[in-house]
């Protein structure tokens, strides 16, 4: 029987430890699930890409492009330098998604330098599950170009690093190292075109409080991106990427110089108990208030006596205490409860006995001698303290029968990005420029120019911050010539404490009124928050788009349910030029109305049926 229930336990924080995942920033992230479609059959989401420009070496051409994704907005996520979903697409970039919270790299912890043994030990379980070693690979995803390889990484008995594609490619990718740092990387496609990515993103502060158990990952950092410094076109002149800072050497001086954005997510976890469970909470919020008002009474009182100085050092006593029953604030803001709890019973009671133990001994000590000063003032302070102490006590005799119980903990960290200023090929050069707002910087121009900076075209780009509205196409002069105008769901952005809005358990908007409630949005546009509506074209034709929550069902059941996410429901293309299933309608005045049906079956891969109304 021991046996059974260690083995379920050791499953449970096992399974907690999977859950590790750490991702790298917007951009990076929205460049690995970028796709050349317009709408993805097999997931639903819409893709849409807007060209800028582009740059030549020989017979090699890259493409500068912004790319949306319509993926929908989660309450925490962070706009990014182009608005929501939004991402600047030259040419390429190696993401990784760090898994078990330690870099697969990391000398001996690292999951590269521990996965030769065969049959791991009870040593080696107890190490993952308390964050000391790593327990599964990183995935690393390489884009290059419009085409992407993901792969993990493996040492050799040199104790070299190299990459193990995880389908079949031609791409040749190998790992630049130093010591146990990935330095960078250099891949070589079919073509023999050579891609050298050696600009750093970094993942800083990086902290998760879990749920179910206490192997916290507290200030860690890692690399979570390479980006491109160089293409070598076979048989072709080198294209050359500056950036402004050299990510690595970041001092506070020079963080104007690079983006830095802040990512977090909260998590909740509910225990149910067939049985009523006895539980000391040590919640000391329904006694704070009144222990406040008798410290504060007690203080006055002994203000003549000079005693007021004791009672301030007990309220710092008493602050420490607190901790163990209130909220605090994680890095980013996101409230993470520090209640020190596995397996949904509170665990380190020690270091909470000693804190209490601590403030009645001060309370008590203070008390005592207000009593034996015996006069009125002194009297009643001793009175006010009798009954702070009491609070304390109360608070760490308390006993609850608990039946049910939910625990939050998150993630956060903090995500260092380099800023591209220019692509400089053989006779052409491409120059960007950003606008500060506070930590995050704002992409605001695209200008092609010749060798000399003479202009030749730019693209000025209007975003507010959460979203990308405009494109202004400008000729050589800097006079418009054209441009394309974008609109969203809803972009007075709600508070996710809003009474009626909350986040789903995928993060996602959604509303929490009762059901009746006749001012209760709709589900679908709630959770659309901030996602692309209508496209208005240079042409003046018009693309609007509309969308719905992902929903399953079962097999053999009548009932959905919610997935988390949305999928794009309609396209309506109005005065534009376009084909559908290979078959060109080309009636600038016709309106086109696409409906995307889903199956509701679970399965592995999502068929899409597309029923077209030409009117």
């Amino acid at each position: 029987m021991k046996r059974v229930i260690y083995l379920l336990f050791f499953l449970f924080i096992t399974l907690d430890g999977w859950t590790q995942d750490f991702k790298p920033g917007e951009q990076a992230k929205n460049l690995a699930e970028h796709k050349n479609v317009m709408v993805d059959y097999s997931t639903g989401l819409f893709h849409y890409t807007v060209p800028v420009c582009g740059i030549k070496s020989g017979n090699y051409e890259l493409p500068i492009s912004l790319d949306y994704i319509g993926k929908g907005v989660k309450c925490y996520d962070n706009p990014g330098m182009l608005g929501y979903n939004w991402t600047l697409n030259t040419g390429g970039i190696v993401t990784r998604a760090v898994r078990g919270g330690i870099a697969d790299e990391t000398w001996k912890s690292g999951y590269i330098w521990s996965e030769i043994k065969t049959i791991p030990s009870d040593e080696d379980c107890r190490d993952v599950s308390l964050r000391k070693r790593d327990g599964e690979s990183d995935i690393f995803t390489a884009i290059f170009n419009g085409k992407k390889v993901t792969f993990v990484i493996r040492a050799d008995k040199n104790r070299e690093i190299y990459a193990e594609p995880l389908e079949y490619t031609n791409v040749r990718i190998k790992c630049e190292m130093n010591a146990s740092a990935i330095e960078g990387w250099t891949i070589t496609d079919e073509n023999g075109d050579c891609y050298i990515y050696r600009q750093k993103e970094l993942s800083m502060n990086v902290c998760r409080e879990n749920v179910s158990t206490a192997n916290r990952i507290l200030n860690s950092k890692f690399t979570s991106s390479w980006y491109l410094t160089k293409i070598i076109p076979y048989n072709s002149a080198p294209i050359d990427f500056i950036y402004r800072q050299n990510i690595e050497r970041i001092d506070p001086i020079e963080k104007k110089n690079v983006n830095i954005s802040h990512v977090g997510e909260l998590f909740n976890m509910t225990y149910c108990y067939g049985s009523p469970v006895k539980e000391y909470p040590f919640d000391f919020d329904k006694y704070s208030g009144q222990f406040t008002v008798d410290m504060q009474r007690a203080s006055a009182y002994l203000q003549e006596y000079s005693l007021d100085i004791q009672v301030e050092d007990a309220m710092r006593q008493a602050d420490r205490f607190m901790k163990y029953g209130e909220w605090s604030s994680s890095p980013i803001g996101i409230p993470l409860e520090q209640n020190f709890r596995v397996i949904g019973l509170l665990g380190s009671i020690a270091n909470a006995r000693e804190a209490s133990e601590s403030l009645v001994r001060t309370i008590q000590s203070l008390e005592d001698y207000c009593r034996r000063l015996d006069t009125y003032k002194p009297l009643m302070a001793a009175s006010c303290l009798f009954n702070a102490r009491q609070a304390v006590v109360r608070c760490m005799t308390e006993v609850s029968d608990v039946y049910e119980k939910e625990i939050k903990g998150g993630s956060s960290y903090d995500v260092y990005s380099p800023l591209l200023t220019m692509i400089v090929s053989s006779d052409r050069l491409v120059e960007f420029k950003y606008r500060d707002v506070g930590d995050t910087k704002l992409l605001t121009s695209i200008t092609q120019c010749d060798w000399y900076k003479n202009p030749i075209s730019a693209v000025s780009i209007d975003c507010y911050g959460t979203t990308l509205n405009k494109l202004s196409f400008l000729d050589k002069d800097n006079v418009e010539t054209s441009n394309i105008l974008f609109s969203y769901y809803d972009s007075s952005r709600p508070s996710p404490t809003a009474p009626n809005l909350g986040p789903d358990v995928w993060g996602y908007y959604r509303t929490v009124s009762k059901s009746d409630d006749p001012e209760k949005p709709d589900d679908d546009i709630v959770i659309s928050q901030y996602s692309l509506k209508n496209i208005t074209l240079q042409s003046g034709g018009e693309i609007a788009i509309g969308y719905e929550k992902n929903k399953v069902r079962r097999p053999n059941s009548n009932l959905s349910t919610d997935y988390g996410g949305i999928r794009i429901k309609s396209l309506v293309f109005t005065g534009v030029p376009f084909s559908v299933a290979s078959i060109p309608l080309f009636s600038t005045f016709a309106v086109l109305y696409c409906c995307f049906e889903y199956p509701v079956v679970v399965s592995t891969r999502t068929l899409v049926t597309i029923s077209v109304v030409l009117r």
